[in-house]
């Protein structure tokens, strides 16, 4: 073998060894990816299946509110003893658009009489990350019997009264700027507490 075929023998083999490690290091960053998603859905997934766990416990408030104090968009404010602790909390669920993180605040009740609700949310804990959802596709809707389509849905702010359903939905995406598309986690909660108030 010549010196030449030798060059030769090692520029091939060094070219494929640059595709293979280009290959491999797509390979294993296309399944981070894959794999991040995933986790961001399945966390998405039990943020909503615990809201409206939360919102089938709505209840009245300790110093007699109405069950909702507030209904729109990206913020809902309910009561319901979510803790089972024999006392009503106030419960504040966001979105913070600029860092697109999904916030539950839990505010216990004061001990004074007559009971009242500091207005500032007491503990407030991240329930997702990643949350993209926009103006045309709002985490909360609202509507007053059941739902049998959007049509249906209670302009925003909702007026509390009439509200008697609620849908949630989280659209979850790590990498806007990158595929694959947002993921959707939806689910609806009937608030059956609020059935005494149309009687």
């Amino acid at each position: 073998m010549t010196i030449i075929e030798m060059m030769v023998a090692i520029a091939i083999l060094a070219i494929g060894m640059s595709a293979f490690s280009f290959l491999l290091s797509r390979s294993v960053d296309e399944n981070r990816s894959i794999l991040s998603e995933g986790a961001a859905a399945t966390q998405a997934s039990h943020v909503v299946n615990r809201i409206v766990s939360d919102i089938r416990r709505v209840q009245q408030a300790d110093n007699g509110d109405f069950p909702i104090e507030s209904a729109d968009d990206f913020d809902f404010v309910m009561y319901a003893d979510i803790d089972e602790d024999g006392s009503v909390e106030r419960i504040h669920y966001y979105l913070d658009l600029p860092s697109d993180r999904l916030y539950q605040g839990i505010t216990k009740p004061t001990a004074t009489v007559p009971i009242t609700y500091p207005s500032a949310d007491g503990n407030v804990s991240v329930l997702a990350e990643h949350v993209v959802n926009s103006s045309s596709q709002p985490i909360f809707s609202y509507y007053a019997r059941s739902y049998s389509s959007d049509a249906d849905t209670l302009d925003t702010p909702a007026d509390i009264g009439y509200i008697r359903f609620v849908r949630i939905r989280l659209l979850v995406d790590i990498d806007p700027s990158s595929g694959p598309d947002s993921i959707t986690i939806e689910s609806f909660a009937n608030m059956r507490n609020l059935n005494a108030y149309d009687e």
